[in-house]
């Protein structure tokens, strides 16, 4: 993959070339040259080179500044809270929230929750998911949907988890664009196991992995 230099970069180039015509000048050329290298006293080259370092060390410092800038002042959307909730159906409730300083645009989300055999390949979780759309979500508001499993756990399959051969997963991402035109990706895995089971307030715990953040 070819790099793509920025300006100052170019322009650092040009300089050095310069500065090394000028110096094979000074080794080998006539005593006027090396005098006066490209017809520039040796005064004025360090008054040059001084100049262009200086130019340097700013660009860098403005470069720096806008990086600690967007990393303040980015989106960060993380899920906050993944619960359930049986009445009425096998419903999960899914909260996330934007905790960055500027909107997160054009929020994709894909979930899923499926039941599987305890401990579950990791192939499972890297499956195409549909994703839906969400919009906009500003500084420090927060969002939800409902994802249902589409049928109630039969009382086998409760056994089944509470002996910790079997799981319910609650997984997917989240896509979005910062306010810098990123695009960023905030993963989440939930997990109902032997050793994970909901809290009183239905509130699921988050799994040992698959949760992660750009």
């Amino acid at each position: 993959m070819v790099k793509r230099l920025r300006g100052y970069e170019i322009f650092l180039g040009i300089l050095i070339a310069i500065a090394g015509v000028a110096v094979f000048q000074i080794l080998v050329g006539s005593s006027h040259a090396a005098e006066e290298p490209l017809g520039v006293k040796r005064g004025e080259w360090l008054l040059v080179l001084a100049t262009c370092g200086l130019w340097y060390a700013t660009a860098r410092l403005v470069k720096g500044a806008e990086k600690t800038a967007e990393r303040q002042l980015r989106a960060y959307v993380h899920v906050t809270r993944v619960s359930h909730n049986t009445a009425g159906g096998d419903r999960y409730f899914v909260q996330y929230e934007n905790r960055g300083q500027t909107p997160a645009h054009d929020i994709r989300v894909t979930c899923c929750v499926a039941l599987k055999p305890f401990p579950t390949e990791s192939e499972f979780f890297d499956q195409p998911l549909v994703a839906s759309l969400h919009g906009t979500l500003g500084p420090s508001a927060e969002m939800h949907f409902v994802k249902e499993m589409g049928r109630m756990l039969r009382p086998d399959e409760m056994i089944a988890i509470r002996d910790g051969q079997s799981a319910v997963w609650i997984f997917g991402k989240i896509d979005y664009v910062d306010a810098f035109k990123k695009s960023r990706t905030t993963s989440f895995r939930n997990i109902i196991s032997k050793n994970a089971l909901p809290g009183d307030d239905g509130r699921i715990g988050m799994a040992p992995e698959g949760n992660e953040a750009d």
